[in-house]
């Protein structure tokens, strides 16, 4: 189970980079 918990937080952390970045540019 907290594996997945996990797996979730890496998806919304990487989804969040992601916009940052793109708002930056």
């Amino acid at each position: 189970t907290q594996g997945k918990i996990v797996d979730e937080n890496g998806k919304v952390y990487a989804f969040a980079s992601a916009t940052l970045m793109i708002i930056r540019k």
